[in-house]
């Protein structure tokens, strides 16, 4: 049945109809983009991608491996028993009802009074995912072997080790998201996410946000902000403040060694990377076989990453060797097997791995003085290493003439940068005029987790679908006769479909 006005031109009612479905949920989708969502309600849409039928998968073996509680009962016996080179302190942060600590363990020289040594300084982070336990057991035997309470891995010797230690200072975290630990402890094997869903390796200022098309949120979900998170926040701060001149970022799922950057598909200039590639393909020759990739991690991973923290390290803290390694992976594991694909899931290969990349640290170690000695003068000069460690978190000082951090632009020993590098950021910070107005501008997510300019070709593919429906409806048809009853023009014949 159709009404009189409409058989008079001859279209159908159900057209009103479609029109004003399309414009409602247009106007629902648009609302939905606006809304604010919580952190909670997020984490919990996210989470759903991780519930999974793990019956049959490996799990971790606590015979060998060291839960959350006895890791740190471990790490701090340790520095009881060797007060004399090593200390250890507990740091702590709260953002709004999610809080988290971090265990850092300093291991100071054996330089007697009165030497003046070249102090050389070295940060290495483990377990920055809950899922990668493997890591943070490399920490422990690492901390073992500088203590002497573990037998030397093969080819380091007492002497050796001892003579290392007197150039060097070093600060491990052995296990940056220990909330992320404990909830695969209690049975989440593949939670790589912090105590409240937030991807601590993606919460950085570097190019945060920004989204690949492959992005998942329940991998990778950024956080609502740059620094929204206290691990990351806490790790900033610790960096800030120790000025490292090594920065090693260590995690499992496959075996790499990679150098900046991970937002971008390519590497610094070759004077800056040439003497990273060198110590990583050393590395790699002695303690991987051969088999690790090595190069930029946006370039040989598979994909970009955005919000890292090496990035980070690299463009704003400007660290001279900030890497990222990868130890261990089990490319035939099933995707949702996620343990026995990020972890040994047997003691003897267990021993082996642990053994191996203790050993690669001290390879490492050796070689640091060596390596910046070969890096562009910039980069073993004190300027391009962070001062100011009491500037509050997150934020970085750009002054008139785009220096950041005490450093000028013109300091940098190459040109271009990309818009999440130095010189970049520096430039959209100085548009924005502070780094979180930078950040607002960049979008919250959604209920859909999409951005404005994700989100805006389906609008305008619904307005335009919506206008077609609506010149053949019968509020159009009123629309003209109208107009053209006032005399704006001549109606051309209007045809029935």
């Amino acid at each position: 049945m159709t009404s009189g006005r409409a058989m008079q031109w001859g279209i159908p009612c159900y057209s009103d109809r479609v029109a004003k479905t399309v414009l409602v949920l247009l106007a629902y989708l648009v609302y939905c983009e606006a809304r604010p969502i919580s952190l909670e309600q997020q984490h919990l849409e996210h989470s759903r991608a991780l519930q999974v039928n793990t019956a049959g998968f490996a799990k971790p073996d606590y015979s060998y491996y060291h839960k959350s509680d006895e890791l740190l009962r471990e790490v701090r016996l340790l520095v009881e028993r060797h007060p004399d080179i090593m200390e250890t302190e507990t740091l702590s942060h709260q953002n709004e009802e999610y809080s988290a600590n971090m265990e850092v363990v300093t291991v100071r020289p054996y330089a007697t009074p009165g030497e003046a040594p070249r102090t050389l300084r070295a940060l290495l982070d483990f377990g920055q995912h809950g899922r990668e336990p493997i890591t943070c057991e490399v920490a422990l035997r690492l901390l073992r072997v500088l203590a002497g309470e573990a037998e030397l891995p093969p080819g380091v010797d007492q002497l050796q080790l001892t003579g290392l230690l007197k150039q060097l200072v070093i600060k491990i975290v052995p296990a940056e998201n220990i909330n992320g630990k404990r909830k695969v402890e209690a049975g989440e094997l593949c939670e790589r996410k912090n105590g409240r869903g937030v991807d601590p390796n993606r919460n950085w200022s570097i190019d945060w946000g920004v989204k690949e098309p492959d992005y998942d949120p329940a991998e990778e979900f950024p956080g609502t902000g740059p620094f929204s998170e206290p691990e990351a926040e806490l790790l900033q701060k610790l960096a800030a403040g120790f000025r490292p001149h090594l920065w090693v970022n260590v995690h499992s799922g496959m075996e790499a060694l990679f150098l900046p950057y991970d937002h971008l598909s390519s590497t610094p200039p070759d004077t800056v990377a040439g003497p990273m590639l060198e110590l990583l393909q050393k590395v790699n020759r002695l303690h991987c076989g051969g088999r690790c990739v090595v190069g930029s991690g946006g370039g040989s991973v598979g994909y970009l990453a955005h919000g890292t923290a090496t990035d980070y390290m690299f463009d704003v803290l400007h660290i001279p060797l900030p890497f990222t390694w990868e130890i261990y992976g089990d490319e035939k594991a099933n995707n949702d097997d996620c343990f026995r694909m990020f972890n040994p899931v047997s003691r003897a290969v267990f021993e082996e791995v642990v053994s191996n990349w203790t050993s690669a640290f001290i390879t490492v170690l050796s070689d640091l003085s060596l390596t910046l000695d070969k890096l562009p003068a910039p980069y073993t000069d004190d300027r391009w290493l962070v001062r100011n460690t009491s500037s509050a978190l997150g934020q970085v000082n750009v002054s008139v003439d785009g220096s950041m951090h005490g450093i000028r632009r013109d300091d940098l020993p190459w040109e271009e940068h990309s818009a999440g590098s130095i010189k970049g950021l520096a430039e959209q910070i100085k548009k924005r005029g502070s780094l979180e107005e930078l950040e607002d501008s960049r979008g919250m997510y959604s209920a859909f987790g999409q951005t404005w300019y994700e989100i805006l070709p389906i609008v305008v593919f619904g307005l335009v679908f919506a206008s077609l429906v609506l010149r053949r409806s019968s509020v159009w048809l009123w629309w003209r006769r109208r107009t053209y009853s006032r005399g704006r023009g001549t109606p051309r014949a209007i045809l029935p479909l």
